[in-house]
């Protein structure tokens, strides 16, 4: 018998997202087998948060001062602000990508493109465009987001396949859309808020393929041309270092 894990703090308990009633999640966080504990996606989220308000002041500084060393910035609070904005934006919302129809169905796994996407969507409306910084904290959180799945780029087949490249997006991704059901797109305003995080951004009905290529396009690009391309994979490296270690650990407790 499936009991929820957060029924003492879930936002959304009794409402329309709740599965107590149900005998399961009805906002998938995997597609489970046989055996395996199902996991709701809104239970995973709350973990991670919780997960990151115990490690957050751990690993902010030394992302902080990486990002102003390499890019040659005076660290002080108002990037460190910044900072730890992006890494809880980013672990909120790594998984938004199951949020679709498609994923929620098993039409699509590579949640973490869409996860990608969003984020740098919500850079675009949310951040102060006159930091001098903005592009690149932008595009080095979207692609923290992009790659936190990548040690199982040989996992699946084709649709499930995570190799990160442009000409893969471009053969493979471009055919597809992806829906966000309204009762779905609540989730993600749900969990922002439960995560302290103010977000002015609304998750579209549909994401075209083309424009999801065409977003990531642009941040590899930018991310790989950079003047210092190793460095910049370094500081990609430390976001996604706490983003991994969060997601093992929520994931461990949601799947038993």
């Amino acid at each position: 018998m499936w009991s929820c894990l957060k029924v003492n703090s879930c936002p959304c308990k009794e409402g329309p997202l709740c599965g107590i009633r149900q005998g399961g999640p009805l906002v998938k966080s995997y597609h489970f087998k046989a055996g395996e504990r199902p996991e709701c996606y809104l239970e995973h989220v709350m973990f991670c948060i919780e997960e990151w308000h115990s490690i957050a002041a751990r690993f902010t500084k030394p992302i902080v001062h990486r990002f102003a060393s390499t890019f040659k910035l005076k660290p002080n609070d108002d990037l460190e602000r910044d900072i730890k904005w992006a890494l809880t934006l980013s672990i909120i919302n790594h998984d938004v990508g199951k949020l679709t129809l498609e994923y929620q169905t098993g039409k699509w796994y590579r949640h973490e493109l869409l996860g990608a996407y969003i984020v740098r969507k919500i850079f675009n409306e949310c951040f102060d465009k006159e930091k001098p910084y903005f592009e690149l904290l932008r595009d080095i959180t979207a692609a923290s987001v992009y790659l936190h799945h990548e040690a199982l780029q040989l996992s699946r087949g084709w649709r499930g396949l995570r190799s990160p490249t442009l000409d893969y997006l471009m053969s493979k991704v471009s055919e597809f859309n992806f829906t966000f059901k309204a009762e779905l797109k609540s989730a993600f305003n749900t969990l922002n808020e439960y995560g302290g995080l103010t977000v002015c951004y609304e998750l579209p009905n549909n994401i075209e393929g083309k424009d999801l290529v065409r977003q990531l396009g642009e941040m590899i690009s930018a991310l790989d041309g950079s003047h210092n391309p190793g460095a910049v994979r370094l500081v990609i490296a430390l976001m996604l270092l706490p983003l991994t270690i969060i997601d093992d650990k929520a994931a461990k407790k949601g799947r038993g």
